[in-house]
């Protein structure tokens, strides 16, 4: 996330000093040149080019390629829809993978999930230690951690992630970072517009406020929450129950 902002923070400063013509033409080829090669670090694997959101990718399921990465990454490639094709940002930026990889055809979500299997692969996730399956003695974490622990669906955050769910989300604000700085954004009939806000890309958790939530708004629970309480020989809950409760075993 960190990443995320500091991007789009001096994408705004500069497209600010733009329209003030506080920079020269030059300066601003190169910002744009500078931001062209920095595209290509996103590094993939070609072989997965291919690869659709509805099948998704060994680790990265059906819901992570659908829900968390293409679904919601599909809103910087944005089209033009009296002619069905990519606006022009969007288009240049899928014929440089395109040339750089040598394939003829490329959509979207498959240079979404290639570039998010690639990533994995960086951090270290290994297919034999995270991925194991064959060998019931010896299972991989993440299939242990997939059958321990249920997953979230439809975009959600697994209480309990696997390793590859952790970095697929790590990746997926990665990549916002990189097309954000190169590509126009449209969510829901808003506008096509470059994002000026990173709130407009994601629902993240201001930490401050946070912090201003926990000091100013602190609430006290005027109930009791007998879910989370131990079963006492009484049919029912109450202030006097609980009490009686806790001396006949303190007591006892």
């Amino acid at each position: 996330m960190k990443i995320l902002q500091l991007g789009i923070i001096a994408k705004a400063l500069l497209r600010l000093q733009y329209q003030k013509d506080y920079v020269t033409q030059n300066v601003k080829r190169e910002y744009q040149r500078n931001i062209s090669e920095k595209v290509h670090l996103c590094l993939l694997i070609k072989t997965l080019l291919i690869q659709k959101r509805l099948s998704g990718y060994g680790p990265i399921y059906y819901d992570l390629a659908r829900y968390v990465l293409c679904d919601h990454l599909d809103r910087f490639f944005c089209i033009n829809y009296k002619t069905r094709e990519y606006l022009r940002e969007a288009e240049e930026f899928i014929e440089k993978y395109k040339k750089k990889y040598d394939v003829d055809m490329l959509e979207p979500e498959g240079l979404i999930i290639s570039i998010a299997f690639q990533y994995l692969l960086n951090q270290g996730w290994d297919e034999k230690i995270f991925w194991e399956c064959e060998d019931k003695n010896n299972l991989g974490i993440d299939i242990c951690i997939r059958n321990t622990y249920m997953r979230s669906t439809h975009g959600a955050k697994s209480k309990v992630m696997t390793v590859a769910e952790k970095y697929v989300w790590c990746v997926k604000h990665r990549m916002e970072a990189v097309f954000a700085s190169q590509l126009q954004y449209n969510y829901y009939g808003q506008g096509v517009r470059y994002i000026s806000d990173y709130y407009e890309i994601d629902d993240f958790t201001n930490t401050y406020q946070d912090y201003v939530n926990s000091r100013y708004t602190k609430i006290e629970d005027k109930w009791i929450h007998t879910d989370q309480m131990v079963k006492t020989p009484y049919k029912e809950f109450s202030a006097e129950n609980i009490e009686k409760w806790m001396k006949k075993e303190r007591y006892s």
